[in-house]
């Protein structure tokens, strides 16, 4: 039933239903070490057929690091060994709004709208010491390397839903349709300087634009079956289209004409296009006290990827198939056995698709593979659960193969 990418694990979360008319709201603030902080407002009012929520989130945090690497390389080059160490400061801050309206048309009909919106900024200043080595072990160059990066990104979410109740008493039909949308604007500067002189011998300005949209539709029938309602069937379709679009803009300054010159080896342009159309069953029942549960999800993905810069054209098309199954025995009325099986996916992101060289650290050169093929997940997990009056304690072994 639900979506299966990644390794993560779900929550079903059951809220408690509140029909009575009236407004509530909380105001909440947190403190945290390290300069971090957190506050919230939620403000919802019930009025006969309709239900409005308002909330807004801010959030403060700052964050200091430091780390060292040692490099050695084993085939033949001018460069053999090489130490770093470095220092780090990052700031974000957030700010995150939402509005949602619900509407009870009557017994059987719910539509719900609901609009997120969040601004956030991130600066981060980091400092870093290098030495490199020859192979006799003698020092050939220390340098430093200093840069800040500014980032600054907007995001809005818009969710439309319909809920359909039957006259069998569980019996529903959800509804979806969602749009979002996301931009973030990065710029970077970086600077490389002899360490015993101070003088600098690279400077570099980078800015990189990033723009995502999402379409999806779904739609998920639940019914119960037998006298008991005991068992269940589901059943549902979903599709989603995804554009994503990365822009580099890559600038060094030239010592010899002291001026800033256009990087043409290193920007690129990249563009990347997916549809994933997916349909699902689950079968559910009870014989005394064993329970099962039963499903397959099928999932065709088309993928279309262009690199601007190079006039490169890529297609990626898979097929995937999502068994599960989840097995329940209780030996009491307070002890349970679980048993379950199911496979998940890990799609290849943006980063490591792109086929171009990225060149922005001379030490560590990046190029992705268009054609990468997703990995699959075979996840088995063994739990026991046991249930006291005031709560449940519960433990797990699991096993994946990736």
């Amino acid at each position: 039933k639900y979506d299966p990418e990644s390794t993560a694990g779900i929550i079903n979360i059951v809220l408690k239903k509140q029909q009575d008319d009236g407004y509530n709201g909380n105001i909440s603030t947190n403190v945290g070490t390290g300069d971090k902080y957190n506050t919230s407002v939620n403000l919802n009012l019930r009025k006969d057929k309709f239900n409005f929520s308002l909330s807004y989130n801010y959030r403060l945090f700052n964050m200091r690091g430091n780390g060292a690497t040692n490099k050695k390389t084993f085939f033949n080059d001018s460069l053999y060994n090489t130490n770093s160490t470095s220092n780090s400061h990052m700031k974000m801050n957030g700010h995150f709004g939402s509005f949602g309206m619900d509407y009870n048309m009557d017994k059987k009909n719910l539509f719900s709208i609901a609009a997120n919106y969040n601004y956030r900024d991130r600066s981060r200043d980091e400092e870093q010491f290098y030495n490199n080595f020859n192979g006799q072990n003698i020092t050939t160059q220390m340098y430093t390397n200093k840069s800040n990066e500014d980032e600054t990104g907007k995001g809005l979410d818009l969710n439309l839903s319909h809920k359909l109740k039957f006259d069998r008493k569980k019996e529903e039909l959800n509804t979806v349709f969602q749009y979002s949308r996301s931009n973030e604007d990065e710029s970077s500067n970086l600077n490389q300087a002899d360490y015993n002189t101070g003088i600098s011998f690279l400077n570099q300005k980078d800015n990189t634009t990033y723009t995502l949209d999402n379409f999806s539709g779904q739609s998920d029938y639940y019914r119960p079956l037998g006298e008991d309602n005991k068992s269940k069937f589901e059943a549902g379709v979903k599709g989603v289209y995804r554009s994503i679009n990365s822009n580099y803009n890559s600038n060094y300054f030239d010592f010899a004409s002291q001026s800033w010159i256009y990087n043409s080896l290193t920007s690129n342009d990249f563009t990347y296009k997916d549809q994933v159309y997916s349909v699902y069953s689950n079968y559910g029942n009870t014989y005394k006290n064993f329970g099962y549960q039963i499903g397959m999800r099928l999932e065709q993905t088309f993928t279309k990827s262009q690199q601007l810069t190079t006039r490169e054209d890529f297609e990626n098309n898979y097929f995937s198939f999502f068994p599960s199954v989840y097995l329940t025995q209780a030996i009491t009325k307070t002890d349970e056995i679980q048993l379950s099986y199911t496979r998940r996916i890990n799609r290849p992101n943006l980063r490591v698709i792109n086929p171009f060289i990225d060149y922005s650290d001379p030490q560590n050169l990046r190029k992705g593979n268009p054609y990468l093929k997703p990995e699959y997940i075979n996840s088995f997990e063994l739990g026991y659960m046991k249930y006291f009056t005031a709560m449940t304690v519960s433990g797990s072994l699991f096993y994946r193969r990736v």
